[in-house]
Parts: C-alpha cells; structure tokens; sequence
C-alpha cells in the first residue's frame, strides 16, 4: 500500500477521534455552565438576599426604637424605657394600691393605679401643665396579662385637690381587673414633642378563675360584636423592616363599615411581644380625623374630669384572609405601618368605634391577631420571579457559548 493510501485510510479515524473529543468537551462545558448559571449564582443569589435583610437592622436610622422599643410611625420622636432602668431623666413610677378589704389586688375590686411622673435624680415631680396631649389624653396606659387574652386600654388623671391641680405629678385611675392572673402594663406621656413609653415591673391580680388560656393561631379574621374584621400583610414578616398591616371592617351582611375617630384617629393598634420585650403603639399612617391635640377652648378642664375605663370585648378568630389585592381595596382599609425590632410572637390588638354605635364616648371594639416574625425573610414570589429570570437568561448563555465553541472548533 503506497504513502497516499495510507494517509486516506487513517483519515476517518482521526476525524471520528476529533468528533468524539469535540462531543464531551462540549458536553462537560455545558455542565460546568449549567452548575455556574443554574445553581451557584442563583444560589449565591438568594444567601446575599437573605444575609441582606438579616443585617438591616444594623442599618436602621436612630429614630427606630428597637429592643423593647415604642413606634408611632409618622409622629414626633419617641423614647422605651424600662421603669426600673431609669436613672436620669423622665421617668413614670406605677404603684398598684389594692381595695381596703384587700392586701394584694383581686378581681371584681377596684384597684387603685397610681402613675408618679417625675424627674431623676431628685424624684423632682413633673406636673400635668408640663406635659402635651396625644390623641387627646395626657396619659395612656395599656395592659395585658401574660397570656395575651387580657388587654386593656385606659386613661388616668391628674390629681386634684380642692378643684385645682395637684403639685404631685401623680396621674391615677380606678380599675376593675376580670380576671386573675400576672399583668404587665405600659404608660405613655408627652413632652417637649417627644412620647416617652415606659414599662413597669409585672403585677398579680387574684381571683377566681384561670390565669393563663393562651392559645396562639394565625386565623386572619375575627368577629367583634357582630363586625367582621380582616388582617391583611405581606407574610412571612421579618423583624427589623417596614411592614404595612391593613385593617378591613364589614358589618354581618358584608357591607363596608365606616369608623368614627376614636382618640383623634380611625384606629388604635398595639403590637405587644409574647415575652413583653417588645411593645408598639401605633396609629394609622393616614387619618382624616382629629390630629390628636386637645382643643383650645377647653382650657384643659374636660380632661380633669372622672372617667370610666376603656370597656373592649375580644373574640376568637374566625377564618383566614389573603390581604388586598387591588388599589381600591387597599384604599377601603385602614393602613398602619409598623417596624418589628426582634423575632417572636407578637399579639396584635386594634381598637375602633364603627359609625353610629351605641358605644360609651370612652369605649371601643378590640380585634386580636396572632402575628410570627421572622428573624430572616425571603420574599418567595419575588425570588422565584428571579430565579426564573436567571435561569432562561443563563439557557441562553449556554447556547450562544456552545455554537460559538463550536463554530471555532469547525473552524479548526
């Protein structure tokens, strides 16, 4: 066989070598491309995101109180402080005075709530003429028991003595407790445009009956003296960001339910931690009602009055609701945007007066939610919607890379 046959014969064998080589480095190129684009990146993806919103708190501007902290979203500046924490500065002291038949407060018995407002150190006392009005009260003061069921909402007054103002600094209030068992309350006050909230130290009322019914669901609708209320949010909800909660009321035959003000606002909502770390009160983002200052020409005097506690009755939840899905239906509501500052259970309690009711002037309705917050949250539908995206793009990029290998080894 001459050198010309020889070359022909051996031609076949080392185009089938090359096509067989071009195949699987083909093949483990795209691999490797499909492990970068399809997995690594997008997985890479999704751990910046979550590592992301896990150190938004530490981005937090100063304003937000976090750790036992107080929000009142869009209002002046607020400060939390534990009672007993308190050494320089504004400071409430609570002293729980049971009935005279009593040494320690007990159900269906009036049990006195003295609120001492002052200043450290010198215990100097800051009297009611110092103070501002917020949602038309000097003092606010909100309760619950340890297992959330109990919630209460009241509003003590200055002491008087011989129809002029007390120099005590001395607020204080009546209160019928219902129900036995460990209660913990927060008191509220304004001054120099700052809302000072501040805890105090757990108390036992006594009685008959059971101290602790906690029951923990996630049902988003409730049933309140006949009105249906509805809980809408973007969940999972993560601490240490924006969240907005809408609230939706409708009477039995589902018609929309207007509010009238309560406290110079639609509604009133108060977001309490399980373990009592946290406490936020918070009022609408929008109101078209009182802006929460007392009136001119009332010189102060109606709110030296007596007045009777708040009366709220709450019921279990009833079912579940996605939340808003149209502008329309997110303008019906009532908006209130609040900033979780650790992960937990929190208990929501928002109180309202729907139009015309025959409620007392200081009375209102309470709805409850059960609420979890996440110490890290991804948006699921948003990732995916991403995810997606990577992958068809990363598709396309394989492609176009292997037909330009290919065309180059063609080439060669």
């Amino acid at each position: 066989m001459d050198k010309g046959e020889q070359q022909n014969n051996s031609a076949p064998i080392i185009n089938a070598e090359a096509e067989s080589w071009h195949f699987w480095f083909l093949t483990s190129f795209s691999l490797l491309l499909v492990i970068t684009f399809v997995y690594y990146l997008p997985l890479r993806f999704l751990y910046t995101t979550m590592s992301d919103n896990g150190h938004m708190m530490e981005d937090m501007p100063e304003d937000v109180s976090v750790g036992g902290g107080n929000a009142h979203g869009g209002h002046d500046a607020a400060t939390y402080h534990e009672e007993n924490e308190v050494r320089e500065g504004l400071v409430v002291n609570l002293h729980v005075l049971p009935g005279t038949s009593t040494t320690i407060p007990t159900v269906g018995i009036p049990v006195m709530l003295d609120f001492w407002v002052n200043e450290k150190p010198g215990d100097r006392p800051i009297l009611a003429d110092r103070l501002e009005y917020g949602h038309e009260k000097l003092m606010h003061v909100i309760g619950v028991r340890d297992d959330m069921n109990e919630f209460f909402h009241i509003h003590p007054q200055p002491i008087m003595f011989e129809g002029e103002l007390a120099d005590t600094g001395v607020f204080s209030i009546d209160y019928v407790f219902a129900n036995p068992g460990r209660y913990k309350v927060w008191s509220e006050i304004k001054k120099d445009d700052v809302t000072h909230t501040v805890g105090h130290k757990p108390f036992i009322v006594e009685g008959e009956g059971p101290t602790d019914e906690k029951r923990v669901t996630f049902a988003r609708s409730v049933v309140v003296s006949g009105y249906q209320v509805v809980l809408a949010a973007n969940e999972p909800i993560g601490k240490g960001v924006d969240h907005d909660l809408y609230f939706d009321i409708h009477d039995a035959q589902g018609n929309e339910v207007e509010v009238e003000p309560y406290l110079g606002a639609d509604m009133h909502l108060a977001l309490i931690k399980d373990d009592w770390s946290e406490f936020i009160h918070a009022h609408p983002v929008t109101s078209q009602t009182s802006n929460g200052t007392h009136p001119e020409d009332s010189g102060g005097r109606e709110m030296m009055e007596d007045e009777h506690p708040h009366s709220m009755r709450i019921v279990p939840e009833a079912r579940a609701h996605t939340g808003p899905t149209t502008e329309k239906e997110a303008d019906d509501m009532i908006n209130f945007r609040a900033v979780f500052p650790s992960a937990g259970l929190y208990r929501a309690y928002a109180q309202f007066r729907p139009a015309g009711s025959s409620l007392s002037p200081d009375e209102s309705l309470v709805a409850t939610f059960w609420i979890r917050v996440e110490e890290q949250v991804v948006q699921k539908a948003s990732l995916q919607t991403q995810w997606w995206g990577l992958l068809f793009i990363s598709l396309i990029a394989i492609g176009a890379l292997s037909w330009g290998v290919n065309r180059y080894l063609v080439g060669k």
